[in-house]
C-alpha cells in the first residue's frame, strides 16, 4: 500500500487478519543472515576497511587528565596539621574537617544525646572532659526527634552550665528536626538511585551558618533503598561527600549497628548496619557500646554500671585508631530525660590490669560458673576472636596452668552427686574448680 492509497478500514482489516495468523509460520523465517547469504551468492562483497581506519581519531582537545598537574610534591618544611571539630577520644581527636565520619551504636544507647552533647560543647567552645575545644558553628539534623524533643535533650545537657556557656551554645548551634518531612538524601526509581534536593538544602544551610560541624542523625533514615545493597550505600556516600566538598565541614552520620552486636564489648570494623561501602567511605568510625563488665571493674563502677557507656574508634585515617573513652548518663528530673556527658574517672581510682591478669580473671569467672569444666573444653572455646576469653588456645592453657600452680584453681574428680548436679559427662574423669 502506497501512502496516498491509505485507507483506515483496510488497515484495521489487515491488522485483524495478521493477529489471526499462526505464531509459527509454515515457511522458514527470512532473517538478516539469510539476506546476507543470498546477496553474497549474487555477487555482493562488503566493503573492507584497512586497519588504520579503525584507529581512534586524533583528539585535539585538552586531555581529561593533565598529568603534569599531578606530580607529587615533597614539602621539606612539613605541612600544617589537619583540623578536627570534635573532642579527644583517648589520644585521638574526633571528626576531621573536610571529611566524612560515623558515630555508630545500637538503637536506644543514646546516639542522638551524644551527638547533641558534642555539638553543644563545640558550639560553646566548652572543654570536653580534659580536652579543650575550638568554638565552631554546628548544625544537627535529626530524622526521628521532633523539635520539642531536641530542645528537651539540649536543655537537660546545659542545665548546670554557667549562663555564658549556655548562651554561646545557643548562638552557635542549630538543632533541626526533619520529622514530618521527606528526610531522604537519596531516592529510587526502579533500579535507579539518585540524589534528592535535601543535600543541596543542607549545603545552603551550612554555608549560610558557616558551619564547621554537621551531624546527620541517622544514616538509615536518610536514605532510600536497601543499605545492604552496595549501590545504595555507594550513592549515599557520593551525596555525603558532595556535602563535605562544598562545605569543608566535618560531616558526621550517626548510624545503627547490627543487632548481632547487641552484646558487643568492643567496636570492630563492620559495626554499621548494611553494606560496608558507606563505612569504607568514612575517614573515621567511632562506636558506642554499653559498658562491658571488664571495663566496669577497671573503672570501679560495678554497682552503677548501667549508667556508663564506652566509646571506641576502630577506624581513623588521620591518626591513632583503637582509642577508648567513656560516657556517663545523668538523669535530669527537671526535663524528664537523660543527658550524656564525658566521663573521666578520678585520678588514682582506676585499677590497671595486664593482659595476663585479665585472661586469668576471665578463666576463674568462667570456671566459677561452670564447675568441673575440663581443660579440653577450655581449649575448645579458646580463640582470639571468640568469647569469653578472646585469647589463643596456648595463652588460655598457660594461664590455666599458672592458676593451678598458684592454687587459684584445682583439678578434682567429681563425686556421683556432683556428677548428677552439674550434669558432668561420664567420660570426664576430673574437672576444674575454683578455690574458695
Amino acid at each position: 500500500m502506497r501512502p496516498e492509497e491509505f485507507n483506515e478500514a483496510d488497515v484495521h482489516e489487515f491488522f485483524d487478519k495478521a493477529m489471526l495468523k499462526e505464531r509459527s509460520p509454515d515457511s522458514p523465517r527470512y532473517t538478516p543472515e539469510a539476506l546476507l547469504r543470498d546477496a553474497t551468492n549474487l555477487g555482493f562483497r562488503p566493503e573492507t576497511k584497512h586497519l588504520e581506519e579503525f584507529a581512534p581519531e586524533e583528539n585535539n582537545s585538552d586531555p581529561y587528565f593533565d598529568l603534569n598537574k599531578f606530580v607529587p610534591k615533597y614539602h621539606r618544611s612539613g605541612l600544617a596539621a589537619r583540623e578536627f571539630a570534635g573532642p579527644l577520644l583517648g589520644d585521638a581527636q574526633l571528626f576531621p574537617l573536610n571529611a566524612l565520619s560515623m558515630l555508630v551504636a545500637l538503637g536506644g544507647v543514646g546516639k542522638t544525646s551524644v551527638a547533641i552533647a558534642i555539638s553543644a560543647h563545640v558550639a560553646a567552645g566548652k572543654p570536653w572532659g580534659v580536652g579543650k575545644l575550638v568554638r565552631r558553628n554546628v548544625l544537627l539534623f535529626s530524622v526521628e526527634e521532633d523539635q520539642s524533643e531536641l530542645d528537651r535533650k539540649f536543655s537537660a545537657l546545659v542545665e548546670h552550665w554557667i549562663e555564658d556557656e549556655r548562651t554561646l551554645a545557643i548562638e552557635s548551634l542549630r538543632l533541626i528536626s526533619l520529622k514530618g518531612t521527606d528526610p531522604r538524601l537519596t531516592l529510587t526509581n526502579g533500579r535507579e538511585i539518585y540524589s534528592s534536593n535535601l543535600a543541596g538544602e543542607i549545603i545552603n544551610a551550612a554555608k549560610q551558618f558557616s558551619a564547621d560541624l554537621i551531624f546527620l542523625d541517622h544514616l538509615q533514615g536518610l536514605t532510600a533503598g536497601d543499605l545492604n545493597n552496595s549501590d545504595s550505600a555507594t550513592v549515599l556516600a557520593q551525596v555525603a561527600n558532595q556535602i563535605v566538598a562544598e562545605t569543608g565541614a566535618a560531616v558526621v552520620f550517626t548510624a545503627h549497628t547490627n543487632k548481632a552486636h547487641i552484646s558487643a564489648t568492643s567496636v570492630d570494623h563492620g559495626f554499621t548496619t548494611g553494606s560496608l561501602a558507606f563505612e569504607n567511605a568514612a575517614r573515621q568510625v567511632t562506636g558506642i557500646v554499653f559498658l562491658p563488665d571488664d571495663d566496669a571493674r577497671l573503672l570501679g563502677v560495678i554497682e552503677t554500671q548501667q549508667q556508663y557507656l564506652k566509646m571506641e574508634m576502630p577506624k581513623n585515617s588521620y591518626g591513632i585508631a583503637r582509642e577508648v573513652s567513656y560516657l556517663k548518663k545523668e538523669l535530669s528530673p527537671k526535663f524528664h530525660t537523660v543527658a550524656i556527658k564525658p566521663y573521666y574517672p578520678p585520678i588514682g581510682t582506676m585499677k590497671f590490669e595486664t593482659a595476663e591478669e585479665v585472661l586469668s580473671r576471665k578463666i576463674v569467672d568462667y570456671v566459677n560458673t561452670h564447675p568441673f569444666i575440663s581443660k579440653n573444653k577450655l581449649d575448645e572455646i579458646s580463640g582470639k576472636k571468640r568469647d569469653p576469653f578472646r585469647a589463643s588456645k596456648s595463652a588460655v592453657r598457660q594461664a590455666c596452668d599458672n592458676l593451678l600452680s598458684d592454687r587459684a584453681l584445682i583439678l578434682k574428680k567429681p563425686t556421683p552427686s556432683e556428677r548428677n548436679r552439674y550434669k558432668i559427662p561420664s567420660q570426664t574423669k576430673e574437672g576444674l574448680l575454683c578455690v574458695d
